[in-house]
């Protein structure tokens, strides 16, 4: 994207999580860009990064009996008022920090208008809904996620360690991924996309993180092994999934 101006970005942060990662990120991204003009849907750390707040994130979580009816209210005023926006032609970019039950619907907005759209989400967000990245490719054209969120490994790959993760590998995810994790276990075929090749240059640049949260909590039709698995057990599964000789494709 290129812009002969000044960069123009509607930040859409729902809840406060997301607004204290939205005003880092407006933080990194005035430092490359000092001419950036943000607008949008945020809290205090977002006004306080320098955004100019079309609404409060107070409005989209109201509280009390009348929560829901209040929240949706709240959400379809926010929504006409950025559509409207979008359509004017307001912005050159438009950022999404987590809040998918909202935020899908901007980048609905956002895509109608045609308007480039990035959705920053935390990890733990991102893996229990990894099948959104298909559903995302009509409305977005970029995806993040927020690394130092991820849960870092606490487990040496040591022998013991490989050893248990080959053993917990061959009766969880073998049959589906492969004994080399290629893909092309014997129920792959009954799928209605091929399991992930585990060695493939795509998952082998992510963080271990990001693999152990897949494991937990599942991947499309790939069953979550929260309840199977033991942090610990999940931790040498992914440690054993290292040690697979480096394929190739996606």
């Amino acid at each position: 994207m290129t812009t002969t101006g000044a960069l123009r970005v509607c930040v859409s942060a729902g809840e406060p999580s997301g607004d204290r990662h939205a005003a880092a990120l407006l933080q990194a991204l005035q430092e490359r860009r000092p001419d950036v003009q943000v607008e949008g849907v945020g809290g205090e750390r977002m006004a306080a990064a320098g955004a100019s707040l079309l609404e409060r994130i107070e409005s989209l979580s109201a509280m009390g009996f009348a929560e829901p009816l209040t929240r949706l209210v709240g959400h379809a005023s926010v929504l006409r008022r950025l559509r409207t926006r979008f359509l004017e032609r307001q912005y050159d970019l438009v950022i999404l920090v987590d809040y998918p039950g909202f935020n899908l619907q901007v980048a609905r907005a956002a895509a109608a208008a045609n308007i480039p759209t990035l959705y920053y989400v935390a990890p733990q967000a991102w893996a229990w809904g990894l099948g959104r990245a298909d559903r995302l490719r009509r409305t977005v054209q970029g995806l993040a996620v927020i690394p130092e969120e991820f849960p870092v490994n606490p487990v040496p790959a040591d022998e013991v360690s490989l050893q248990r993760g080959a053993i917990l590998y061959g009766i969880h995810c073998q049959m589906c991924h492969g004994a080399q994790g290629h893909g092309d276990g014997p129920l792959a075929t009954y799928f209605d996309r091929t399991p992930q090749n585990l060695t493939s240059p795509h998952v082998t640049a992510e963080f271990d993180g990001l693999v152990y949260l897949t494991l937990a909590q599942g991947f499309g039709q790939m069953p979550a092994l929260a309840e199977n698995l033991t942090p610990r057990e999940r931790w040498d599964v992914v440690n054993y999934v290292r040690t697979l000789p480096f394929g190739s494709g996606e």
